[in-house]
């Protein structure tokens, strides 16, 4: 008896540790390509590496062809990011902030 309350115990504890990371993952990961998306078409024809019009400088900052595309991008890029924006929506303009903050988070927390 005492084994299975110890596994049950193992089991839900580790279950909701195993479970948190990949959720927190997916919210990143819809969120990325939810605001990838929504700046395609003002910004992707010159940061979409795999278009003829694709610009190395820009490719350089971010590529929309990639999973982790914000991933490229530094604190100070962030900030002309959400200015080149600022004409969207505030719905829109929630989603961008939301994202750099997230990213900025992100990095702040990871081990380096």
């Amino acid at each position: 008896m005492k084994l299975i309350i110890v596994i049950a115990f193992l089991t839900a504890f580790a279950g909701g540790q195993w479970h948190e990371e990949p959720a927190i993952k997916k919210s990143s990961t819809n969120l990325r390509d939810e605001v990838r998306q929504i700046i395609a078409p003002k910004c992707g024809s010159c940061h979409t590496s795999s278009l003829p019009t694709a610009k190395p400088g820009a490719i350089k900052i971010f590529d929309l062809k990639r999973n982790d595309w914000p991933s490229t991008i530094s604190s100070q890029q962030f900030e002309k990011f959400k200015g080149r924006l600022s004409g969207e929506s505030d719905n829109i303009r929630k989603k961008i902030d939301k994202l750099v903050e997230s990213e900025l988070a992100q990095r702040k927390n990871s081990p380096r």
